[in-house]
């Protein structure tokens, strides 16, 4: 029971931090969620090098996957609030150069798995790096409510999951990654947020997107939420690690916590790409 309660308590806390950070003002937006992607590529990369925490040469590692992994959002705001640096060759050659001294460096420290060093780099930005540039573009063109409305769904959806599946669940959802989660639980989330999704264009969101646009988030939260938290499991997994930190009491890291929505921000951009 306590650690539900502390579970609560830090979810409080952090979704007040992201209510300040997505309706104030686009500086405080950018430095927010700047660093929860900062926070989440460090957490990324502490885990894919977890076997050898200390080595020097993973600290270079680490350095430079955070470097590349941050560009996109840099990249994205140069280019929402046009400055002429976005588009400007010799800033693209030195956003690029970046990986080509980590593959410098890989060829001269002898290391067992060089590509493979290079594509947990790769991965990492891709992962991590460019859906928080696409929820840089949700902000600037769709408005902070969209960014609101959706990381409240992806935190009803994980919330009561975890409340419904401590209670009732018995039916494993994925059992092979994560034995805990059950198909008892994704219900009770999932009709938890289609009812919060229902009341987003007559309560809080009337000048934002449409009563079908929410059901088409909510759904896409409800069915992809889920497998973007057994992906970031897979990934844990695979390297032996439990949590992908402990800065969030009862969660575990902020990769922990992000994790269902990183994977769903490409899935919402594309939708509102193709319908708007």
């Amino acid at each position: 029971m306590a650690e539900i309660w502390v579970r609560i308590l830090t979810g409080t806390g952090l979704i007040a931090v992201l209510l300040v950070g997505t309706m104030r003002d686009v500086a405080t937006f950018f430095f927010v969620f700047g660093a929860i992607g900062a926070l989440c590529l460090i957490e990324y990369f502490n885990v894919v090098y977890s076997k050898n925490q200390r080595n020097e040469l993973n600290t270079i590692r680490k350095f430079f996957g955070i470097l590349l992994g941050i560009m996109p959002f840099f990249w994205m705001t140069l280019y929402l609030y046009n400055s002429e640096w976005y588009a400007n060759p010799t800033a693209l050659g030195l956003a690029i150069i970046p990986f080509f001294l980590l593959m410098i460096f890989e060829l001269f420290a002898k290391a067992p798995d060089p590509i493979k060093n290079l594509a947990f780099t790769g991965f990492g930005v891709l992962y991590i790096g460019v859906p928080f540039m696409m929820l840089l573009y949700l902000q600037e063109f769709y408005g902070p409510r969209l960014i609101l409305g959706i990381v409240m769904l992806v935190f009803m959806n994980d919330s009561l999951a975890y409340v419904v599946g401590r209670w009732k669940g018995k039916t494993p959802l994925f059992p092979r990654i994560s034995p805990k989660k059950t198909w008892e639980g994704a219900l009770g989330g999932g009709i938890c947020t289609f009812g919060l999704a229902i009341s987003y264009p007559f309560i809080f969101f009337r000048n934002g997107p449409y009563f079908w646009d929410w059901m088409i988030i909510a759904a896409l939260i409800v069915v992809l939420g889920p497998i973007g938290d057994l992906t970031e499991s897979m990934l844990k997994r695979n390297f032996d690690v439990k949590d992908s930190g402990s800065l969030l009491p009862g969660h575990g890291g902020f990769l922990d916590r992000f994790d269902a929505l990183i994977f769903i921000i490409p899935f919402v951009t594309i939708y509102f790409l193709l319908t708007t």
